[in-house]
C-alpha cells in the first residue's frame, strides 16, 4: 500500500516538474517575442514620421540624439521646475517627433535653445 503511495506521488512530482518545465519555456518563448515585437514598436515609431510626412527624410535619417544628450535635455527640463509633460508635449510638437528621445542630432542645439527660451515663457 505504502509503496503504491510512492509510486503516485512520485508520478505526481513528476508531472508538476514536466509542467513547471513546459511553462518555463513558454515563458522564455513569450518573452523573446515580447523583445521582438517592442523592437518592430520603436521601430515602427520612429519610422512614422515618415509615412505621416511629419519630418524631411534627411532627417529621419538623421542619428537620433545620444544618451548623453537626452540626459542633457531631461536635466534642462528638470531645471525649468514648470510642467515637465506639458515642457516635452510641446517639445514633441514643436520639432515634429514623437519621442523627445528621437530628435535628431541636428537638432540637438536648436531643441537646448528652446528649452531655454521656454523657461521665461509665461505661458508655461
Amino acid at each position: 500500500h505504502n509503496a503504491n503511495q510512492l509510486i503516485a506521488q512520485a508520478e505526481l512530482v513528476k508531472a508538476i516538474v514536466s509542467e513547471i518545465y513546459q511553462n518555463k519555456k513558454e515563458t522564455n518563448s513569450n518573452a523573446e517575442s515580447i523583445r521582438n515585437l517592442d523592437k518592430r514598436v520603436s521601430c515602427l515609431e520612429k519610422s512614422s514620421g515618415a509615412s505621416l510626412n511629419r519630418m524631411p527624410v534627411y532627417e529621419q535619417l538623421a542619428e537620433c540624439v545620444t544618451p548623453e544628450q537626452v540626459e542633457e535635455m531631461k536635466a534642462r527640463v528638470k531645471a525649468i521646475r514648470k510642467s515637465p509633460m506639458k515642457i516635452w508635449g510641446k517639445f514633441n510638437k514643436h520639432f515634429r517627433i514623437s519621442r523627445y528621445r528621437h530628435l535628431p542630432q541636428s537638432k540637438f542645439q536648436e531643441a537646448m535653445e528652446w528649452l531655454q527660451n521656454i523657461e521665461h515663457d509665461p505661458r508655461f
